[in-house]
């Protein structure tokens, strides 16, 4: 059902996919998919009989009208996250919300996926900026800023939506859930170490630009490394989060202590409910992408 689901809405389905591999800030997106297969089928055992759940089928029917609403309106993100709601509504709705509780955790892991992050991204920004300007201000060195720009005698930064550190931040989101979550200990413990990451990646990325200004102010603006600030911000958050698993490994248990974790969905099913249910979402699943295109092939009138 769920390649059916990719395969009715192909055209969204390989943007959504180019979007993850060009856009700087869903480049995650492209290992959290990944990474929830992994975990449903390393944490999974043989499903017992189980019962779909009507709401969830509502919920799926939902999810595709917003991908329809999000291809009539052109909002492209609307469309995206109608097709990945759809894909996890897909289990629930067959399964039951057993099965839900049982694998919440792929369930909200799968949510760094969805391309709602540009949504903060002008604050993230915005922090950026100010964090920078109040830096650079401990410093003897001259400089003028306004808005997102920051000029020093060497020449003139944009803090743009790349430099806003979200990048990071999502790719520590994400690593810090899946090491917390996967460790034993207690959870004040875990939810510390999670902030923590998340504090480093953006602390991380204030220090990648303070980095990149002072280059640019000994050694010029036109230096390779100020044009390569990304990899640096790479470097940066790859030794701060080697030194976050060297503290992990100190105040949580060995993560394989949490990663024998099963399952055991116990629900009763009626065989005809079941067959009801499958049968249901493949209709759904053909029929909005099919109204979906008989829509927009319609001449539009002005």
């Amino acid at each position: 059902l769920m390649a059916l689901v990719l395969a009715s809405h192909g055209e969204l389905s390989l943007t959504l996919a180019l979007n993850w591999w060009l856009n700087d800030t869903l480049n995650p997106g492209l290992l959290i998919i990944p990474t929830c297969a992994w975990l449903f089928f390393t944490n999974r055992q043989p499903l017992q009989r189980v019962s779909p759940v009507w709401p969830g089928l509502l919920l799926f029917i939902a999810s595709g009208v917003l991908i329809l609403l999000g291809q009539q309106t052109h909002t492209q993100a609307v469309a995206e996250i109608g097709l990945l709601a759809s894909l996890l509504l897909i289990p629930i709705a067959l399964y039951g919300w057993q099965f839900l509780r049982s694998y919440w955790f792929v369930f909200a892991f799968a949510l760094f996926a969805f391309p709602v992050w540009s949504v903060i991204t002008p604050y993230a920004q915005l922090l950026t900026t100010y964090a920078t300007v109040t830096l650079l201000g401990l410093t003897s060195l001259p400089i003028y800023a306004e808005g997102f720009s920051i000029q020093i005698p060497a020449g003139t930064f944009l803090v743009e939506e790349g430099c806003s550190g979200m990048r990071y931040l999502i790719s520590a989101l994400a690593i810090g859930s899946l090491y917390v979550y996967l460790s034993a200990g207690r959870w004040p413990v875990k939810l510390g170490m999670f902030l923590l990451l998340a504090a480093l990646a953006v602390f991380g990325n204030w220090i990648r630009i303070l980095i990149v200004i002072a280059i640019a102010n000994f050694w010029g603006i036109t230096h390779p490394m100020v044009d390569d600030h990304a990899t640096l911000g790479w470097i940066i958050f790859a030794v701060l989060l080697l030194a976050w698993f060297v503290l992990g490994s100190r105040v949580l248990p060995t993560a394989a202590a949490g990663a024998a974790r099963r399952v055991k969905l116990t629900s009763l099913v009626h065989g005809h409910q079941y067959s009801i249910a499958v049968l249901l979402l493949l209709v759904v699943t053909v029929a909005l992408p099919a109204a979906s295109n008989k829509l927009l092939a319609e001449p539009q009138f002005h």
